[in-house]
């Protein structure tokens, strides 16, 4: 049974996929957990410096979220 919100959720989820025949997933950099509007910032922090016209808008709307 899988372990959803756990440590062993990633390995969980790879298992079961390499077990399906499915290829086993490239891993992402993790980014910061977002829960509460002060997380926001973080976030912001770790987009890259050359951003698309979304990610600018995301940046916009964070800083709108912060002055609120």
């Amino acid at each position: 049974m899988p372990r959803y919100s756990t440590a062993h959720a990633r390995s969980d989820l790879e298992q079961a996929m390499i077990k399906a025949g499915l290829q086993k997933p490239a891993h992402l950099l993790p980014l910061t957990d977002v829960d509460e509007v002060a997380d926001l910032a973080a976030l912001a922090q770790e987009m890259p410096k050359s951003r698309t016209v979304s990610q600018r808008k995301i940046i916009g709307w964070v800083k709108r979220m912060e002055q609120a």
